[in-house]
């Protein structure tokens, strides 16, 4: 497997934070929450639906409401569009950012015991260990994510943000976090903090899947409260990596709040498709939006 094709696959990974879905889809349940809310300013509203974006199968939503405030919708906003995006020049500036160009390697920027765990993992895949000794620690921990979730088959063709983007041949689309943003984030992290997404990514290896399957099995029960609770645990159970929460998921919650503040003051209809993780808990969107006096009510 060539360093292109691993760049490309973690690409698709990460940038959109590990939103991977199946080609299988299932028609979603219509009891329980429906992961649909409408959030209101007074003088709009929007509308924003949390998905559970990996795992073996994917649920389309089959709610009349759902439909419903889909239709009626001027925008569609998704986290990002891969499929909307030059290749050829996110591969250059992963490249030009991710990999080291002065003369020292992946082994002189981590602790003796991380490089061991590191060598260790590389042995379960087809892959030329050289290839990872040249990345900074961010984009070696993406590489092995995506290594992981391929050995997994869990590296899909079809995604929920697709069958909505399919849907929506007259809405406008819009994206909350654009694929050059998300590079950025990553590639600004300071060094303390990429060893530390690397020895995580390391420690938590062979649990995605179970991770995965858990988030997916709330979600198609419409089990919002035990879903939150379930997030809320992992992230408790490893306070060691508070500081990657915060980076990854509560300042991009803060953004993303930010910009669907900006559409509540607008007088047009948006459809909101986010990961659901983005919604959970104290500094998750909906508790952003609802500190900030906006009006969410559970559709």
């Amino acid at each position: 497997m060539s360093i292109k094709k691993n760049i490309m696959i973690l690409t698709l990974v990460f940038l959109v934070l590990l939103l991977i879905s199946s080609n299988n889809y299932l028609l979603a349940s219509e009891k329980g929450n429906n992961f649909l809310w409408k959030v209101s300013s007074g003088s709009n509203n929007v509308y924003i639906m949390g998905g559970i974006h990996f795992a073996d199968k994917r649920l389309i939503p089959s709610y009349n409401k759902i439909k419903q405030v889909f239709d009626k919708s001027d925008y569609l906003v998704v986290q990002a569009r891969t499929n909307n995006f030059n290749q050829t020049q996110i591969q250059r500036s992963l490249m030009l950012k991710g990999i080291y160009i002065d003369g020292t390697t992946l082994k002189d920027h981590i602790s003796n015991q991380t490089y061991r765990k590191l060598n260790n993992s590389l042995s379960n895949y087809n892959l030329n260990p050289i290839q990872i000794y040249m990345m900074k620690p961010w984009l070696a921990a993406l590489t092995l994510t995506s290594l992981q979730m391929e050995q997994e088959n869990l590296l899909a063709k079809n995604r929920l943000d697709k069958y909505f983007i399919k849907k929506a041949s007259n809405k406008k689309i819009l994206e909350l976090e654009p694929l050059p943003y998300l590079v950025k984030l990553l590639s600004n992290l300071d060094p303390k903090t990429q060893k530390l997404f690397l020895s995580s990514t390391l420690a938590q290896e062979g649990s995605i899947k179970n991770f995965m399957e858990q988030n997916l099995n709330f979600w198609e029960k419409g089990d919002f409260e035990n879903l939150q609770q379930y997030f809320l645990n992992t992230r408790q159970e490893h306070p060691e990596f508070e500081k990657l929460y915060t980076q990854f998921w509560d300042k991009r919650n803060q953004a993303m709040a930010s910009k669907i503040e900006g559409y509540l003051n607008s007088n047009k209809n948006y459809f909101i498709l986010v990961e659901t993780g983005h919604l959970l808990g104290a500094k998750g969107i909906l508790n952003l939006l609802k500190n900030k006096n906006y009006k969410i009510t559970e559709l």
